[in-house]
């Protein structure tokens, strides 16, 4: 019995005590950054990121920094702080940005504007869809009761069916990577002795299609091209 409540007390005592320190690194982390000590106060920004440990104004904060400090890294930043908040004028932000740094890999396409929409609604969409599905269902039985024609409430349940599946299938969209340094070589193939394609600077920012072993598979100006883990980093919180 004493050992159930000491792994309860553990349980509960060890979360709160975590969530005190990192309340308590923030606070200071924020005090130096009201200070204008943004060097001191990122080192402890970065600690509570790489703990999973964020908020929105956080990560907007470390953006500023890297921003003023004239470094492609601002970028990376103001990536994670859309994901966390989806505000729209963080993506003009880091279109001029990426124009400064003359960077690619951040303007939308129209099938990245499409992919970000179907997303954001996927809840509703998934609702017509199957708000429809019911609708051609009880048709289909309710001509059937009747002895009539099945052919036409078929035809349109099929056609919806497969729409409903075509979505659910659709996945989310495809990960992005950023180069994490100057001087990267993109390679024609999954190897060092494959020919360079290109070699790229900080902060271009790549869409992943697949990977193998070492090696990224990315679109870089419409062609495929492999590029080593190592040389990028995650866009994703």
């Amino acid at each position: 019995m004493q050992t159930q409540i000491l792994k309860i007390l553990v349980l509960i005592v060890i979360p709160l005590a975590m969530r005190g320190q990192n309340n308590a690194i923030l606070q200071k982390a924020d005090s130096l950054f009201s200070a204008k000590q943004y060097t001191q106060s990122f080192r402890l920004y970065d600690s509570l990121l790489r703990d999973k440990k964020y908020s929105p104004a956080m990560l907007l904060k470390m953006a500023y920094i890297k921003e003023g400090l004239d470094q492609p890294s601002a970028l990376y930043y103001l990536n994670l702080y859309h994901q966390a908040t989806d505000d729209e004028q963080t993506l003009v932000k880091m279109e001029e940005l990426a124009d400064k740094y003359h960077l690619e890999g951040y303007k939308p396409t129209a099938q990245s504007q499409l992919l970000g929409w179907l997303t954001k609604n996927a809840d509703l969409i998934n609702w017509v869809i199957a708000t429809v599905l019911f609708f051609f269902f009880a048709w289909l039985v309710f001509q059937k009761k009747r002895h009539e024609s099945v052919l036409v409430p078929a035809f349109f349940l099929v056609i919806t069916a497969f729409a409903m599946a075509w979505f659910i299938n659709l996945g989310e969209p495809k990960p992005q990577i950023m180069v994490a340094r100057a001087g990267v070589y993109l390679m024609s193939g999954p190897s060092a002795g494959a020919s360079v394609v290109d070699i790229l600077e900080e902060g271009h920012r790549l869409t992943v299609s697949g990977e193998k072993d070492v090696w990224l598979r990315v679109t870089w100006r419409e062609k495929e091209a492999f590029v080593k883990k190592s040389n990028t980093i995650t866009a994703a919180l």
